[in-house]
């Protein structure tokens, strides 16, 4: 894939023509003679293609020696196509200028091959949240997937005929999607407004009419002080993680937390992060009367 990425994003701009391949370089108008005549250059050997400059290829007609396959009705149009437009090619004495078609200059940088690859694609809301917060890997990960739906809710495998009732874990009132399991479902909102409710945030919690994660984070964060929004991000996930966790649990252990069981469950995970480095979650740790720091236990 990246070799067929460079050789779509290169062409050459003919100079004496020593550089320039003939039979796969892009050096005609922005184009290789395999665009313009797909038959015609499969008559010519894969060596040949590999080694011949459009100076050796024009000089005496040579190009027209290196086709030896079969000689088809559409490999002949092809050639007198082929024929027709190498009449106005004159060589020139500079060299041949190989340029890079994703930027300005023409000149290749990592920058520009990079945004190549994304040509096309729309950004995910909560992308850019998700990378600039402050969490472990595996719970950005879970969210990158939660904003992309590619959790294995009831509802996902419902769709993929793995099984037949996608009631939501959790109320068993709606389908479980990803975005009800972890904003819009009873339980996880009472589980948002406790956590919210002590920290102040209580008007931001996630209410029944949200449809979206990415929206309502979004959405609450700017309503959020400036100097908290990096606890609240990092509470995000961490609140979204567990949830998650809990579901599994649920589903494959047969082991069920209450809501004031989450909230301690909450607090506790919060007092590990902040052990572990994520220090935005100290004023999380401070509210509910834990110590964020490690204690000492006389021996």
């Amino acid at each position: 894939m990246v070799e067929l990425m460079f050789q779509a994003s290169i062409y050459v701009v003919l100079g004496d023509g020593n550089a320039a391949l003939f039979w796969s370089d892009r050096w005609l108008d922005g184009q290789s003679l395999m665009d313009i005549a797909p038959c015609l250059c499969n008559t010519v050997g894969p060596r040949i293609r590999s080694k011949h400059t459009v100076a050796q290829a024009l000089q005496g007609g040579q190009w027209i020696s290196d086709i030896t396959g079969a000689l088809t009705v559409q490999v002949l149009l092809e050639y007198l196509q082929v024929w027709d437009r190498l009449g106005a090619i004159q060589l020139g004495q500079q060299p041949d200028k190989i340029c890079w078609r994703w930027s300005s200059d023409r000149i290749f940088s990592t920058a520009s091959a990079y945004r190549a690859f994304f040509i096309g694609q729309h950004p995910i809301a909560g992308a850019k949240l998700i990378y600039k917060t402050r969490a472990p890997a595996k719970c950005k990960f879970v969210a990158w997937l939660a904003l992309h739906d590619r959790c294995w809710t009831a509802h996902r495998r419902k769709r993929h005929n793995l099984q037949d009732n996608d009631d939501c874990t959790f109320c068993s009132q709606l389908p479980e999607t990803i975005n009800h399991l972890l904003i819009s479902c009873s339980f996880t909102r009472e589980v948002w407004f406790k956590i919210f409710h002590r920290l102040g945030w209580h008007s931001h919690a996630p209410g029944a009419d949200i449809i979206s994660l990415a929206d309502w984070w979004q959405g609450a964060r700017k309503q959020i002080l400036k100097e908290e929004r990096k606890c609240f991000d990092t509470l995000v996930l961490l609140i979204c993680w567990l949830i998650w966790k809990e579901r599994n649990g649920r589903i494959f252990d047969r082991k069920m937390r209450s809501v004031d069981e989450m909230l301690s469950w909450v607090v506790d995970e919060s007092v590990c992060w902040c052990q572990a480095g994520f220090k935005h979650l100290e004023s999380v740790c401070s509210v509910f009367g834990r110590l964020a720091g490690r204690e000492l236990v006389a021996g």
